[in-house]
């Protein structure tokens, strides 16, 4: 009986600790199931209504509803959890208008508008050494041609390791591929902030030009950019898109320009950003995989000796092989490093064909490696037809 009762009390302890509040982070460091952050939803719930002085919880509460909202599959849901996320915010912002959390979800839930800047500005100034607000500094900075302000804060970001390192080794191996005074275009968080920071960090390659996809959609700052690549305005304003087919059309407009304007910088789309550019251009054609980015080009050329003087002479690669740090998100290392593989098949290929037989053998376990880690191990054997055999 008493053996009984033990098994029974340690069960209901672990139960009690399973659901216990846990830190919510955004898609670009960490992604949960939709049922993780539903559990999480409601938690933090639960600490913001036993003490609505906790803005940490009032924080993660609204980190939660976000994330749902983001993954809502209907309009009926978005807009359940849109109204949560602007209620949460105000509610907290109404009881701790003096903590960075209030001050910085205010600033995130105001769609990272000027108007709103002062809330994010109000954040860093209660607490400068809080790096949630670094990458949003950065961000608005760049956006409104604050060349000082913009450096300081990837450098902030840098000495706070906000960013893994592989990821920066990502941002350093993008910037070493690329021509001179190229132009990279690139699509999220990761790959945007790792390039951003190893130029401004380590001052290299600021003769690169990194475009954010998403940031060039905005009206005043692509207008900005056309000017300082030296390239022709264009009159396309995406806030007037009513319909995802004119939304469409219009993102297909300004990629279309700067590719037909450019004539001076080369042009690069990142491996991460590729997706983006398939949906909306007609130019896969005129693309040519050079290693973590594709190079835009009217006529072809050898590519595939350009990745392997990447591979062979510019990339840093050893975090492929082994890392001696843990970060939040693993997995989402490991799904970035990903991108180096459609290149490494590239290479595999060209050391097979000439009968490179050192730099094959060691080329295939770390390919083998990368490409189980980020789930592409099936795909790679299949159209490499390489043997199945242990990848450890």
């Amino acid at each position: 009986m008493k053996f009984t009762t033990l098994i029974v009390t340690l069960v209901l302890c672990f139960a009690g600790f399973a659901q216990q509040p846990e830190t919510v982070y955004g898609f670009a460091k960490e992604r949960k199931e939709e049922s993780w952050y539903q559990t999480q939803l409601q938690l933090w719930k639960k600490e913001t209504e036993k003490d609505p002085a906790n803005a940490n919880a009032w924080y993660n509460y609204y980190r939660a509803g976000r994330a749902l909202r983001i993954l809502s599959q209907d309009d009926a849901k978005w807009k359940e959890y849109d109204d949560l996320c602007h209620k949460i915010v105000e509610d907290c912002y109404a009881k701790n208008p003096a903590t960075f959390e209030a001050n910085h979800m205010k600033w995130m839930e105001g769609g990272h508008k000027s108007e709103v800047f002062v809330f994010l500005k109000k954040a860093y100034e209660i607490n400068p050494n809080d790096s949630r607000a670094y990458e949003d500094l950065a961000t608005y900075y760049e956006l409104t041609g604050n060349k000082t302000e913009y450096s300081k804060s990837c450098k902030l970001m840098y000495t706070a390791n906000v960013m893994p390192a592989p990821l920066l080794n990502w941002g350093y191996n993008m910037l070493a591929e690329v021509d001179q005074n190229a132009v990279l275009f690139t699509a999220g968080d990761n790959d945007t902030y790792a390039a951003w920071v190893i130029q401004e960090a380590k001052n290299f390659r600021k003769d690169v030009r990194i475009v954010n996809l998403s940031l060039m959609l905005i009206n005043d700052y692509r207008n900005k950019l056309l000017k300082d690549l030296g390239l022709p305005p264009l009159d396309v304003d995406m806030e007037s898109s009513k319909t995802q087919e004119e939304f469409n059309e219009a993102r297909k407009k300004i990629m279309d320009h700067f590719i037909a304007n450019n004539k001076k910088r080369p042009v690069y789309i990142a491996v991460s950003a590729i997706h983006n550019i398939e949906e909306f251009t007609d130019i896969k054609e005129q693309l040519y995989l050079t290693g973590l980015c594709y190079k835009y080009a009217s006529e072809a050329f050898d590519n595939v000796s350009i990745v392997v003087r990447n591979f062979e002479h510019r990339y840093l690669l050893d975090h492929l092989k082994m890392t001696f740090s843990h970060s939040i998100g693993e997995q989402i290392i490991q799904h970035i490093n990903g991108c180096y593989v459609p290149a490494m098949m590239v290479l595999y290929q060209h050391y097979k064909d000439s009968e490179q037989t050192a730099k094959l053998k060691e080329l295939e376990s770390l390919l083998l490696s990368v490409s189980e880690l980020s789930g592409q191990l099936d795909a790679v054997k299949s159209t490499l037809e390489i043997p199945n055999k242990s990848t450890n």
